[in-house]
């Protein structure tokens, strides 16, 4: 179960995805060598397999310039002018991914699209509403012998950390 980029027959970069279903329109996070996810939006299927266990897929062009977005942001409706940092992600874990898929399935959230931490919230100009329960996803953060020296890492800590979707919060109020 992966998605990578993939250059097409036609010179433009598209999507592999291995033992995963998508189609036009779908959302889909692909992982790049670097270990980075990257969210896409599938245009079209350009060749599946006869069993479905590999397909092609165009990636819809993304927007570049100086005066609109630099690239596509997740759930434009909802959470377009906001800053794009709070929704990339310099990591990402197939594992948690489908642990948050599978709970918010109900409502069509996705992990790193529509479901964040408090502070991608926070940073989005979104709080969480009262009383809402979060899906927690177990990931590691660096420890430091020296609080000060941040460069510095002499281990790692499991922490759990709590996740809301879209659903769950709601525009923070200033004031």
């Amino acid at each position: 179960m992966a998605i990578s980029y993939a250059k097409l027959n036609n010179g433009t970069w598209g999507i592999r995805a291995q033992g995963v279903q998508v189609s036009a329109g779908d959302q889909v996070m692909v992982l790049t060598k670097a270990g980075v996810a990257k969210p896409e939006r599938v245009a079209k299927i350009v060749w599946s397999a006869a069993d479905g266990s590999v397909m092609l897929a165009a990636i819809e062009p993304k927007t570049t310039g100086t005066t609109g977005p630099k690239a596509y942001k997740p759930n434009p409706s909802q959470f377009a002018g906001h800053e794009a940092d709070a929704t990339e992600f310099e990591t990402y874990s197939q594992k948690n991914a489908a642990r948050v898929n599978a709970a918010f399935a109900s409502c069509g959230c996705v992990a790193y699209t529509s479901v964040f931490t408090v502070n991608r919230w926070d940073a989005q100009g979104y709080r969480v509403a009262p009383g809402q329960a979060p899906v927690q996803v177990q990931t590691m953060r660096p420890k430091f012998d020296d609080p000060a020296d941040k460069q510095k890492v002499t281990g790692w800590v499991w922490t759990l950390t709590p996740l809301f979707c879209s659903h769950q919060v709601v525009k923070a109020v200033k004031g």
